[in-house]
């Protein structure tokens, strides 16, 4: 698939089973997205750690066994192609959670 991916915070410094992580992309059609994936294994961490037994409506995450550049590539050959995925995950719900928060306005499209 054609996108260039550039990890804020590199995967060496992660655990790969147990964590969670932005991936910043750039599709071919010019389409900038931020995606958080995450491990089923961190769902629970982040549950134990607010002492909670859920987790509280937030980003919606996309989810890999492993955080590995191969396994995160994969999932976005998946989606790559499907825009209304990429703006679900990746791309508008930054800004509406912004908006949720009582941030900025939501830009025009």
């Amino acid at each position: 698939m054609d996108y260039t991916i550039f990890y804020p915070t590199s995967l060496t410094e992660i655990d790969p089973l147990d964590d969670n992580v932005d991936v910043c992309v750039t599709f071919a059609d010019g389409q900038h997205c931020t995606f958080v994936f995450a491990t089923p294994q961190n769902l629970i961490t982040q549950m134990k750690g607010e002492g909670k037994p859920f987790l509280e409506p937030g980003l919606p995450f996309l989810f890999v066994r492993e955080l590995t550049d191969e396994n995160i590539r994969a999932c976005l050959d998946a989606i790559s192609d499907d825009r209304a995925a990429r703006n679900i995950y990746g791309a508008q719900i930054w800004n509406l959670m912004d908006e949720m928060r009582g941030g900025h306005d939501l830009p025009a499209e």
